[in-house]
């Protein structure tokens, strides 16, 4: 049986799962804030070229015909991170507008103020958060033992590919080579 990574090597396969596993990406971040967004097909094709020049990259360069899953996540999270698929993201209400100070009945300042800030940290990190999320997740599926990471090292991660346009794989696989181990 094939391991998600070699399924990848497909388009079809690739392209079905980014999809998928976007669409999971949150419709409603709680009782107060909907999201909308496209995952564009364009921007996927690219991220599929890319993953592809990728492995063939770590084939000839480390004489890897066969790239471990750190390698692998480190193509798929960079892959992603330069297509940036997730477009015309919108939220309902708009976060400018949003008031936690004046709740629905059952929603308490506390609850509001954490959906909104998980938000505003979508709004800004969507495309980079959902890379990581599925990078990792493939990656750690490989481990022994489950391998977690903290909220404050996940915005970090998002800050550093957002604020950084020329990330190499080599940088992203080293990446989860270090949170692996």
């Amino acid at each position: 049986m094939k391991h998600v990574f070699q399924l990848f090597q497909d388009e079809g396969e690739f392209t079905t799962c980014i999809r998928e596993f976007y669409s999971q990406a949150p419709s409603s971040l709680g009782e107060l804030i909907e999201c909308t967004f496209d995952v564009d097909d364009a921007r996927l094709a690219l991220a599929y070229s890319t993953y592809m020049l990728d492995l063939e990259t770590f084939g000839v360069l480390l004489k890897s015909a066969d790239p471990d899953h750190h390698k692998r996540a480190g193509a798929l999270l960079h892959a992603l991170y330069k297509s940036k698929p997730i477009v015309n993201l919108k939220f309902n209400p708009d976060l400018a507008s949003v008031d936690t100070l004046i709740t629905p009945i059952g929603v308490n300042y506390s609850d509001a103020e954490s959906e909104f800030g998980f938000a505003e940290f979508y709004a800004e990190y969507h495309n980079e958060m959902m890379a990581f999320f599925l990078a990792f997740g493939y990656c750690s599926q490989y481990e022994q033992t489950k391998k977690e990471y903290t909220f404050k090292y996940l915005h970090d991660v998002c800050r550093y590919l957002k604020n950084n346009d020329k990330l190499s794989v080599e940088s992203l696989f080293m990446l989860f080579k270090s949170l692996m181990h």
